[in-house]
């Protein structure tokens, strides 16, 4: 039975829901401004047991139940049709969707595969993609949500600089986050903060270009954008360091290709001048804790590869490659239960747990977007145009080569921003006005 204290939480708690989802009816673009805002902030959650809520994902969850009661009250009312709606990635996404359903019939525990479907899969399309698109209609909503993200990573890229630790297990200098009056807004260890910084430069540098007119602004997002990148070098991920240098590479390419030979030149001036982190960088790639990471990295394929086998076609079941990883005692005894035990790259969970049709149909959402946003890049774009859809193009490659090596694979920073980059090649082809300096 209820103690009087708890029934008086759950009655504030729900008045305060009730009143947060009149908001969102009323002002439906701000829970959307408020999900890109505290992107970077993963960690910053709600715990109850052993569910998890991230504030972003509150605050979306809200604000899509509350768009939710106002588009069927307008269609009640014959104000809106199911017409309007716009579902991006048709038919791949859902393609994935119906084949990540299909897993769990192979699953030892249907029941943690279907937590995990609705949980990671549905729920990231719902409040990641669809809502988001459907709420967001013109440029100068566009351009807000990229002020947001500028504004929210550089406060990561701030906040980092207090995470800068002296000396790692004796090894190197690092960015690693730790908790702050008890919570770890940017995660507990260096590949999310580095993610984050990954997002924000892309999107602070094409801010960076929107300013030209405005120099002394620009100057402010300069900084802040070297401040991104410091941080990301700082946090010595290897697979952030990879990232970030095939974004920029397939940057220079797709807008600067003429102009090779002094970018080579360039290159070999950074590369000269950054050659102590690289240096300290190969010192941890050979030290005994990378060691011990590739090789964790190697059981998990192992075991990817053999849940592949035994159902190659629609995999092992959703959701189910930690809970092999956590039932296997020869794991358990060389590496102990603490730590990541999810797949360690995106491409081996689903390898594992949904078969080929899984990989395929998620690598098709990312590919044929890349196509969209290429295809965008016409002769008739403004300067800004131009190097939006090529910022965005680079970032998508950035993210995709990112989570090939990643745990946290169905989350805010990876499928947030490629919202945006559904929603600029909409802004591109339907009547909205070109986005414009």
């Amino acid at each position: 039975m209820l103690e009087i204290y708890e029934i008086l939480i759950i009655t504030i708690v729900f008045f305060l829901t009730i009143a947060v989802i009149f908001l969102f009816i009323k002002k439906p673009k701000l829970p959307i401004y408020l999900m890109f805002f505290f992107m970077p902030f993963l960690f910053l959650r709600l715990e109850y047991q052993t569910y998890q809520l991230s504030v972003a994902d509150l605050i979306g969850l809200l604000g899509f139940l509350a768009w939710s009661i106002h588009f069927l009250w307008q269609f009640l009312n014959k104000q809106t049709s199911f017409k309007a709606l716009i579902f991006p990635s048709w038919p791949w996404y859902f393609l994935f969707i119906l084949f990540c359903g299909l897993s769990i019939l192979n699953s030892f525990d249907q029941g943690i595969s279907l937590e995990y479907f609705l949980r990671n899969i549905v729920f990231s399309y719902l409040i990641y993609l669809f809502y988001p698109i459907n709420i967001i209609k013109t440029k100068q909503s566009f351009f807000k949500i990229i002020n947001l993200i500028f504004i929210s990573t550089s406060l990561a890229a701030f906040l980092s600089i207090f995470y800068f630790q002296k000396e790692i297990a004796g090894v190197i200098p690092r960015i690693t986050p730790k908790e702050i009056l008890g919570i770890a807004p940017l995660g507990y260890n260096h590949n999310p903060v580095a993610e984050s910084m990954l997002v924000g430069a892309f999107f602070s540098f094409l801010l960076f270009l929107k300013e030209k007119k405005n120099p002394n602004k620009q100057k402010i997002v300069l900084l802040f954008t070297l401040l991104q990148l410091l941080i990301l070098i700082l946090t010595f991920s290897r697979s952030a360091w990879l990232a970030l240098i095939l974004g920029v590479f397939v940057y220079i390419l797709l807008e600067y290709r003429k102009y090779l030979k002094k970018i080579i030149l360039i290159s070999l001036i950074i590369t000269l001048i950054l050659s102590p982190l690289i240096y300290l960088m190969l010192k941890l790639s050979t030290s005994s804790i990378a060691s011990a990471s590739d090789q964790k990295r190697l059981f998990f394929i192992e075991k990817s590869l053999e849940l592949f086998n035994y159902h190659p076609i629609i995999g092992s079941g959703i959701g189910t490659f930690k809970e092999e990883i956590l039932h296997n005692r020869f794991y358990i005894m060389e590496f102990g239960e603490s730590g990541t035990n999810e797949a360690h790259g995106v491409i081996w969970k689903l390898l594992g747990e949904t078969g080929i049709l899984g990989v395929l149909a998620y690598f098709s959402v990312l590919f044929v977007l890349g196509l969209q946003l290429l295809k965008a890049k016409t002769k008739s774009l403004t300067f800004l145009e131009n190097h939006l859809f090529s910022l965005l193009l680079s970032l998508l490659i950035s993210l995709t080569f990112f989570q090939l090596f990643q745990t946290n694979y169905f989350n805010q920073k990876m499928w947030l921003p490629i919202s945006l980059m559904f929603l600029a090649v909409l802004l591109f082809k339907s009547n909205f006005k070109k986005i414009r300096t």
